[in-house]
């Protein structure tokens, strides 16, 4: 074809500058598509001998060039002037064609370009105002070549653009996934970490009644691994006590405790011991408000209930001396009271006794020695005393005797002597001799009217006065004894059946 109308030697060179430029053009950055574009229109411009080359290329996809090398040889963007011969030939012109531009003729190429996606583009080439007299048709086949070369240079090097694009997006994307995974990791570690050292013992179940999960603290807890609840959910009913089952039934009623914040009951271990634990419940839901089942906090409370059992046992009995302690010794008081309300001349009396000389003694000769003084004096109470009444441990040095279903206020004068009769012998303990010297103080009560608190209040008081006036006496709580001091007579009768205070040595 072109050994027709060119001469050969032309086209290689022309073929072999081009070539130059797009070995250039192959290792060049994206914006070297511009230099491409100047360097051909400089072909065209010097070797083809076009005094005025438009090269326009836009492939919808980023990769955009307009150039105009002039007959000055400078190259820039298009004039307004050129605007409806570029239309035209946008328009128009897909193969190299020659036309009739203001009464000159003009070479018009198309160029193949890449599109998005699968789409093809179109670029245009044109050739205006030859050198001297030649004739385009010509140059119409070299110009065609040009431009498919152009095209087919443009698309490879857009190819390459764009897969390097992609790597380095899936690099990107590579590099943020292992980050993501790598703090994925770390926070499931985390909560396994949590999961498996939660001293609670946790459990997920399902709306169905399933165990979706239990912490490895359901095995300290119950003794049963937490696999075992997931293969037999029943596991769960068959460990709590028997007698506390039907109660932790009901507070599982539709997760709501009861209107509870926790429910105690009583487990069976699998060693066959029993343990108290307190279970708090909670409904969860997905972010979306589906509901996901109940979750189970269990505690192990056992050592907290034995404590309470413990200082339960403590506050009715003595440990020491096994009398019973305030708590009973006011209950008592509570039921004789009750009766006396029922019952005419039913009077009732309540004696505190507090020993003189007993911390000296208990802190020099320790606790040991110390219980057992005290044993031998609730022993001693208990002598004077009839089998109806009551005789308490308060404190350390203080002790308590409750009469009731007295028949005179005297008799609690004559137990009051008994007593201190009693403590007034010797103490043996160990071998060492102790004497101790007692102040008590009496509170009568003869009508039931009174409140236990008042009672043993009243009591309290007669024995602090006693202890002011001197030791080893007793006192009778009048309404007086509790009047401010400046109100009292300097004299106190020593009626005791007319219910005034009696002050013995």
């Amino acid at each position: 074809m072109f050994a027709n109308c060119i001469d050969p030697h032309r086209v290689s060179s022309i073929l072999e500058r081009f070539n130059h430029h797009l070995a250039a053009f192959l290792r060049c950055s994206p914006c070297g598509v511009e230099d491409l574009a100047g360097q051909v229109c400089d072909l065209v411009s010097n070797v083809l001998q076009y005094r005025t080359v438009l090269l326009q290329m836009d492939d919808g996809d980023g990769l955009r060039c307009a150039l105009a090398k002039d007959r000055r040889g400078e190259a820039g963007a298009p004039d307004s002037g050129y605007d409806p011969l570029l239309e035209l030939v946008r328009d128009t012109v897909r193969e190299p064609v020659v036309l009739d531009v203001a009464g000159c003729r003009a070479l018009a190429a198309g160029i193949p370009l890449p599109g998005p996606g699968r789409r093809r583009s179109q670029g245009h080439m044109v050739a205006l105002r030859p050198y001297g007299i030649h004739d385009p048709d010509e140059d119409l086949p070299l110009m065609g070549l040009l431009a498919s070369l152009l095209g087919t240079v443009v698309r490879g090097w857009a190819d390459r653009t764009r897969s390097v694009g992609i790597r380095r997006r899936l690099l990107s994307e590579i590099r943020v996934s292992r980050k993501q995974c790598e703090f994925l990791r770390q926070s499931g570690e985390q909560w396994r970490v949590m999961a498996e050292n939660v001293h609670d013992w946790e459990m997920w179940l399902s709306p169905d009644g399933g165990v979706l999960g239990a912490s490895p603290s359901c095995e300290r807890i119950c003794g049963h691994p937490p696999r075992s609840f997931r293969q037999d959910p029943s596991l769960l009913e068959a460990v709590i006590h028997p007698d506390d089952l039907e109660q932790w039934r009901r507070s599982m009623v539709d997760g709501t405790m009861l209107h509870c914040p926790c429910a105690e009951f009583r487990i069976v271990h699998r060693d066959g011991f029993e343990r108290w634990v307190s279970q708090s419940t909670v409904r969860v839901r997905s972010a979306e408000g589906r509901d996901l089942g109940l979750r189970l906090s269990i505690r192990d409370i056992s050592e907290q209930k034995y404590a309470e059992a413990l200082l339960q046992a403590e506050a009715l009995r003595d440990a020491s001396t096994g009398l019973p302690g305030q708590v009973l010794l006011l209950d008592r008081v509570v039921q004789a009271l009750e009766r006396s309300r029922r019952r005419d001349g039913y009077t009732l009396a309540l004696v505190c006794v507090r020993l003189d000389r007993f911390s000296f003694f208990s802190r020099c000769c320790g606790v040991d020695k110390e219980d057992r003084l005290r044993s031998a004096i609730a022993t001693r109470l208990g002598g004077c005393v009839r089998r109806l009444d009551t005789v308490s441990c308060l404190e350390g040095d203080e002790f308590a005797v409750f009469l009731e279903g007295l028949a005179a206020p005297r008799e609690a004068v004559r137990v009051c002597r008994r007593i201190r009769t009693s403590l007034d012998r010797p103490f043996q303990v160990d071998g060492c001799e102790l004497n101790l010297r007692a102040s008590l103080g009496v509170a009568i009560d003869r009508r039931g009217q009174e409140n236990p608190g008042t009672l043993f209040g009243r009591a309290q008081l007669a024995m602090r006065q006693a202890e002011r006036t001197g030791r080893y006496r007793f006192k009778v709580y009048t309404p007086r004894l509790g009047a401010p001091r400046r109100q009292r007579p300097d004299r106190e009768p020593s009626r005791v059946a007319a219910g005034e205070s009696l002050c013995m040595e």
